[in-house]
């Protein structure tokens, strides 16, 4: 195939940055990571690292996002890390590795906040909200019709009307 170089783009056409806002999010991989040494030979402490599939409010594709999650003595990663796993409803109460969340978080569902980074990167927002909800937050977060699908107020015996006839009618 050949490729006509007076039809290819002239400027960064910017795709790939996903809109200042708040998703549905699945999270697709989970992987514990090292960072890279630093100049003075010392390395970091391992973190999570999240790789995210977002959709917006009426289920469309909005992109990926991949995210970290670390140990850390500073608030507001202490903070989005317990925001995550409350969004996650996970039962955890005293102490735990965050290498245990690898085995039980990939293929769950949860709704972020997220805007571009410094880099014009999309990231997980830690400034505008609570960062992470759960999915039982939707109708708050969204709408009362955000993520549903189906009937949302299917009729029940109550609802409908009689016009007469026996039980077996219906």
């Amino acid at each position: 195939m050949s490729i006509n170089f007076d039809t290819l783009p002239t400027s960064n056409p910017g795709g790939g940055v996903v809109p200042k806002g708040t998703y549905f999010a699945t999270i697709d991989k989970a992987e514990m990571r090292t960072p890279k040494p630093r100049d003075d030979g010392s390395v970091g402490k391992p973190y999570l690292n999240l790789q995210l599939s977002l959709q917006t409010a009426d289920g469309k594709a909005a992109g990926k996002l991949f995210d970290i999650l670390s140990e850390s003595d500073h608030e507001l990663v202490r903070y989005k890390l317990r925001r995550f796993i409350e969004a996650l409803e996970i039962p955890i109460t005293g102490t735990f590795e965050l290498k245990d969340l690898t085995k039980i978080v990939v293929g769950k569902k949860l709704i972020v906040d997220v805007a571009p980074d410094k880099q014009n990167r999309s990231a997980v927002d830690v400034f505008s909200g609570d960062i992470y909800y759960s999915v039982a937050e939707a109708s708050r977060i969204f709408g009362n019709n955000a993520g549903l699908t189906g009937p949302i107020n299917a009729p029940d015996a109550e609802d409908v009307p009689f016009t007469g006839g026996t039980p077996d009618d219906y």
